[in-house]
């Protein structure tokens, strides 16, 4: 209510000013066509044109539609039927036309109010659903980041086992392959020595059989 009262008091100052121009100018008019005419047997009417002050009463009257016709009536009996074009034009001009805009607007600025607080409204849920949805999707980056830190420190975990574990076999290998070597050496040193021995022993029986 606020909002639409803020929203319709330039508008209907205007047109309250429109409204106000139009009865003086009709109340200069209706002095000019009915100053006089309005006396009865028993006085003058309330209703009349004689003076300014009541002119625009009078137009007043006619306004809030509390038997406007009988100024009309009474007009048309002292001066004829073209003087109906004159009440019938400022009823036309002023209640039908004015004052149906003046309450349109009240009507259109209270719609107009309603609608921007149904606006407002889904404007606010549409910024608390996106900044839910903001959070959600940051929460999930989040986790995805963390499950991408797991498993890069899991596969940087298993590359460093398998390397140890590569490596130990190398060691392991290579150990065996010493061993072997080796083992090797220390055959073929004792068989050399062996065949020593017997081309010693075999030298030693060839000369005692050819001193003999």
């Amino acid at each position: 209510l606020t909002m639409c009262a803020e929203n319709t008091v330039d508008p209907v100052s205007s047109l309250f000013s429109i409204i106000l121009a139009v009865m003086v100018i009709f109340a200069i008019v209706g002095q000019m066509l009915f100053r006089g005419r309005f006396t009865g047997a028993l006085g003058t009417d309330r209703m009349h044109f004689d003076d300014f002050p009541t002119s625009v009463l009078t137009l007043f009257v006619i306004i809030t539609n509390d038997n406007w016709v009988n100024p009309m009536y009474e007009s048309i009996d002292k001066v004829g039927w073209a003087s109906a074009i004159y009440f019938i034009c400022y009823y036309i001009i002023v209640v039908w036309f004015l004052m149906s805009l003046f309450v349109s607007m009240f009507v259109q600025n209270f719609l107009l109010s309603e609608q921007d607080i149904i606006v407002l409204a889904s404007l606010q849920d549409t910024l608390a659903a996106r900044f839910f949805l903001m959070a959600k999707q940051k929460e999930k980056e989040r986790k995805n980041k963390r499950q991408d830190d797991m498993s890069d420190d899991f596969t940087l975990d298993f590359l460093r086992s398998m390397s140890f574990s590569a490596s130990h076999r190398v060691h392991r290998k290579s150990r065996q392959i010493g061993q072997r070597g080796t083992r090797f050496a220390f055959a073929t040193n004792a068989l050399m020595r062996i065949w020593a021995q017997v081309v010693g022993f075999s030298k030693a029986i060839g000369l005692s059989l050819i001193s003999k």
